[in-house]
């Protein structure tokens, strides 16, 4: 699970396990910072204009959004259900996948 910027610079990545984001430089090949977003995440999606990433809490059922110009946690959202798996669209809509 990996999103990179449509300019190819920067990734974002979870690890689930630990609830973490972590931003990626790619031009200097280092890591910018980990952010902690819940207790436990999964996936990671980027809006159309790359200034927001959105991944799951899989504990709270939230969507966490991170906004990746200062990387801070910004908002949570409450899935209706048991959401999971954000997913780009690249439009002006933020895909995710809730099984009920």
């Amino acid at each position: 699970m990996l999103r990179i910027t449509r300019d190819g610079a920067v990734a974002t990545r979870p690890t689930c396990s630990t609830g973490t984001v972590s931003v990626l430089d790619l031009d200097h090949r280092k890591l910018v910072t980990v952010i902690q977003a819940a207790p436990r995440t999964q996936r990671i999606a980027l809006s159309a204009d790359d200034h927001w990433a959105f991944t799951a809490d899989q504990t709270a059922l939230r969507l966490v959004v991170i906004d990746t110009s200062t990387n801070p946690v910004v908002a949570r959202f409450r899935f209706q259900g048991s959401g999971r798996s954000p997913g780009d669209s690249r439009r002006r809509w933020l895909l995710a996948a809730i099984p009920r």
